[in-house]
């Protein structure tokens, strides 16, 4: 019998579970999709949807995944998942439907003079791979993730979300390949650290991680790469930040205008950080908090921290 079922909500995403009554691959389907519209069933077209997948050659009648367009605060949605038949003509049929509140946001957001801060607890941070313009990406809330390769569409930096690695390098190399560079990691008991690390998978119980350049307890941007015609990310620019509080237990995100790096992270030093990192600033420069822009790029965002 097929069914969907939805889980774990946060303040803007949440699990998906399909059941089907065949194993997802192209002898049975040919796509599905999780949607907010009720097209009925059988219907010849699924235009609106918040997830996709293709059918490859799956023998599993499971299909799972995560949520995280368009949702948003502390709102009940009802989703429907649907599923293409693979021959023609190619009709879709509901596999299931199910309803969900998000979480309330239990975030802190304040403005202290120029600086637009958030305060969060460390399990509350995603990454969302988006790949679109940062006026564009749909999320209640997100803060511009590590580095980038814009004119590649390529990430630069460790990301990992919900315990998946979804990038695996840094920016710069050395004579042994990736230069270690500023980490922030979320392990899955709850624990906050920031350290330099080449290879994210050499960390064990790792739930989340957003790769940057140290700024605490020191500034390390001739060691992780940053020198030369790099080393440009120090300049004077919009600055997003991310650090720890070990007395409050809380991540702190802080998105200042005009900031060098040494401003970057005497700014973590009076929100009470002991670890942080910058993340990708200049132009990259993003920071949406419950649905209201603080700093706003028209530039793609390859990936975003989201929570």
């Amino acid at each position: 019998m097929a069914y969907l079922k939805l889980s774990n909500p946060t303040t803007n995403s949440c699990d998906f579970e399909v059941q089907l009554s065949n194993p997802f691959n192209a002898t049975y389907y040919r796509g599905l999709r999780i949607t907010g519209t009720n097209y009925g069933s059988p219907t010849s077209n699924v235009g609106s949807y918040v997830e996709h997948r293709s059918a490859g050659g799956s023998s599993s009648k499971y299909v799972v995944g995560i949520v995280n367009d368009g949702m948003n605060v502390g709102r009940t949605y009802t989703l429907y998942a649907y599923v293409q038949q693979a021959a023609a003509p190619y009709t879709w049929w509901l596999a299931g439907s199910a309803t969900i509140t998000m979480r309330k946001s239990e975030v802190e957001y304040e403005k202290i003079a120029s600086t637009h801060v958030v305060r969060l607890d460390p399990k509350d941070l995603r990454i969302s791979h988006q790949n679109k313009r940062g006026s564009e990406i749909a999320l209640y809330n997100f803060v511009t993730a590590g580095y980038q390769w814009t004119a590649k569409e390529m990430p630069l930096s460790i990301a990992v979300s919900e315990g998946k690695v979804l990038v695996n390098r840094q920016p710069h190399y050395g004579a042994n390949g990736y230069l270690p560079a500023g980490t922030l990691i979320v392990y899955n008991d709850g624990s906050v650290d920031v350290k330099p690390v080449a290879d994210i998978t050499k960390e064990k119980d790792v739930y989340f991680a957003v790769g940057g350049c140290t700024i605490m307890p020191n500034i390390r941007m001739e060691e992780e790469g940053f020198k030369g015609m790099y080393s440009d990310i120090g300049r004077k620019a919009n600055r997003p930040v991310i650090g720890y509080n070990p007395k409050t237990n809380k991540v702190i995100i802080a998105v200042r205008p005009d900031s060098d790096i040494a401003r970057g992270q005497k700014t973590l030093i009076n929100l009470g950080c002991t670890k942080g990192i910058t993340l990708d600033g200049g132009g990259s420069a993003m920071l949406k908090v419950d649905g209201k822009y603080k700093m706003s790029t028209s530039r793609k965002l390859v990936n975003v921290i989201t929570w």
